[in-house]
């Protein structure tokens, strides 16, 4: 009687069906989420910094001010109290030789607040008025 010998691999197989789409689903989740973080969140951070720097020129200053601050801060080696609570949380999630990359999303973000900063030291607070209203108007003329 080969039943009970059937009956056995029909469930071995269900088992390994199962298995197979937990690995898919985890394998999904895990490509997901590396998509996310290494291409759509620095795409979105560009593209909101485009936004504030066409609603508002001189506002590229003041993001160019705060990168130059948070690498003057990194290279001085000065602890504030965010950089020691991220250098905890990183130790506990074993990042610890964990070497920070230059990825090609970061460069064009900087690119971009340079350009708006040079936008903004061109032109003045006046020309940068100019330059914000032309940029927020959907017509293609230039005033």
């Amino acid at each position: 009687d080969l039943r009970p010998w059937m009956l056995r691999s029909a469930v071995y197989n269900i088992l390994q069906t199962v298995f197979i789409c937990a690995i898919l689903a985890v394998g999904a989740m895990v490509f997901s989420h590396d998509a996310n973080v290494l291409v759509l969140q620095p795409i979105e951070r560009m593209i909101s910094k485009v936004e504030k720097i066409r609603d508002n020129p001189l506002y590229a200053m003041k993001l160019g001010d705060e990168s130059y601050r948070e690498k003057q801060e990194q290279d001085s080696g000065i602890v504030t109290p965010q950089v020691s609570l991220r250098k905890r949380f990183n130790s506990l999630c074993r990042r610890r030789n964990e070497k920070v990359q230059t990825l090609e999303t970061k460069i064009l973000e900087n690119a971009i607040i340079k350009l708006g900063k040079l936008l903004a030291l061109g032109f003045g607070e006046a020309g940068s008025e100019i330059i914000g209203k032309n940029m927020d108007d959907d017509s293609a003329t230039v005033n």
